[in-house]
């Protein structure tokens, strides 16, 4: 998304700008600049090569994170990439770096979580340091019956 929404291949050029009768269900990648994207004479950044590698990944076969779960790609260029996925769940924050080791730590967590009551839904998974994961749960709804007058 650079304002106007384009399709890009595997290779990370762009080959079409996205119109209503494209049925995409790929994530959109939002952060990025036009100087960001690939061209013949120059090379891409950091920021553009995180995001195709974390499609790249997603491409594979028993991820616990498919392209099809994310919705949104996120890149900010001092903290990295933070994805939207699983409908309404977690921003997942993984920086830059890593990303099959952190996708591996992320099956861990969500197959943690998902026998906790307290983290059915979540806020964040932040994982840009491997060895300090942080989980922070969704407020849990109370019920009407749950209030009592003081």
């Amino acid at each position: 998304d650079l304002g106007r929404k384009f399709i890009i291949n595997t290779h990370g050029d762009i080959f079409k700008e996205q119109t209503v009768s494209d049925r995409m269900n790929m994530p959109v990648i939002e952060g990025l600049t036009y100087s960001d994207i690939q061209s013949p004479e120059k090379p891409t950044g950091p920021p553009f090569k995180a995001a195709m590698e974390v499609l790249r990944l997603g491409q594979k076969s028993g991820r616990v994170l498919n392209n099809r779960k994310i919705q949104k790609i996120h890149v900010d260029r001092q903290t990295g990439l933070t994805l939207y996925a699983f409908g309404d769940t977690a921003a997942i924050k993984l920086g830059y770096n890593d990303y099959s080791e952190k996708y591996l730590h992320l099956g861990k967590v969500l197959a943690f979580c998902r026998n906790k009551k307290e983290f059915k839904q979540l806020r964040t998974i932040d994982l840009n340091n491997v060895d300090r994961i942080v989980v922070c749960p969704a407020p849990l709804e109370t019920g009407s019956d749950d209030k009592k007058e003081a």
